[in-house]
């Protein structure tokens, strides 16, 4: 919850909230939501804040978005239902309609889907790390290349060049890879995959890039033509490819999001640094790395790394000793 108390604290500072939405990457509407919440607990002035710790605000948010319970509704088993999501093709309709199942059985009244979900929800957002709903545990990896270069000094050749960034998330929790590579060739593109794979500790069961020529000879809706050397790769990890669609965004959302994330937390903030070697820029670039995969998520105490540790790691289809 230290976003929630970071950006009422910022407007209470005296900064307007079209201000405070673009610094923390948030929208209009997200901070005018946190002042109302906060405003209803009675937390007017940034002394008021000051008091709050993330226990006292969780517990707060809690009154305000709990919904009213009867009682005499059975309470499905959350814990159950978040486990069974974790397997594949397993959907919150259908352990939905097992529950009402279960509590026909048993005479107990049951829980609507729309409520089911509501209640599943703010159970996940409390006590998870992940609200699973789109996405399984280590089921997929969205890799591709920032649009954005880096400049540093290139002592091989004695002037400046630009490196390209290889980014790679796994979409349940979010935690990202990225390497600064010379160029986006093939060598540079399976090594971003396999330094990706060391660095998440395993191999998810599939992995989705965009139509690259790096990695995709020939697109087709159906049966795209993959290069060799991206499917032997891909053999030996025992993983799959699955290229997304073109002109089909929401295919690689999430790559789309962490190509953003690293164009704003690592290649932006490298701008005015002077970067001397491609070693330099590595380490740079590893730094950037640890913080944003380090700090917390929007409304959550959790980071990626700690997300990733609790709800997919141990989901890895082949792992790393």
């Amino acid at each position: 919850m230290s976003d929630f108390l970071t950006i009422v604290r910022a407007v209470y500072s005296g900064l307007s909230q079209r201000k405070v939405a673009a610094t923390h990457g948030v929208s209009r509407n997200t901070v005018s939501l946190y002042l109302r919440k906060a405003r209803d607990q009675g937390w007017l002035t940034l002394k008021d804040l000051d008091a709050l710790d993330d226990t006292a605000v969780t517990q707060g948010l809690l009154q305000i978005t709990a919904p009213s319970r009867d009682a005499t509704f059975k309470m499905p088993d959350f814990d159950y239902v978040h486990a069974e999501l974790a397997k594949p093709h397993v959907t919150l309709k259908l352990l939905w309609e097992e529950y009402v199942e279960q509590c026909r059985q048993s005479s107990e009244r049951f829980y609507m889907e729309t409520q089911f979900r509501r209640y599943y929800h703010l159970h996940a957002r409390v006590h998870k790390a992940t609200i699973r709903l789109e996405h399984k545990p280590a089921f997929s990896l969205e890799v591709d290349w920032a649009g954005a270069r880096i400049a540093f000094f290139d002592a091989e050749s004695g002037k400046m060049s630009q490196a390209s960034l290889f980014v790679a998330v796994l979409p349940c929790s979010g935690i990202i890879y990225a390497e600064p590579f010379r160029d986006e060739k093939m060598p540079s593109w399976i090594s971003g995959h396999v330094n990706a794979f060391q660095y998440f500790g395993g191999v998810p069961k599939t992995v989705i890039p965009d139509n690259l020529k790096s990695g995709v000879k020939r697109s087709d809706f159906y049966e795209p033509d993959l290069n060799r050397t991206y499917q032997e790769m891909a053999a030996y990890y025992g993983t799959v490819i699955l290229p997304a669609r073109v002109r089909k965004p929401k295919d690689k959302a999430s790559a789309e999001n962490a190509v953003l994330i690293s164009s704003r937390k690592i290649i932006a903030k490298l701008r005015n640094i002077r970067i001397l070697s491609f070693p330099d820029l590595q380490q740079h670039v590893r730094t950037a790395l640890e913080h944003v995969n380090s700090a917390p998520l929007t409304g959550k105490s959790e980071s990626r790394w700690t997300s990733f540790l609790a709800e997919e790691k141990d989901c890895l289809y082949v792992k790393f000793s």
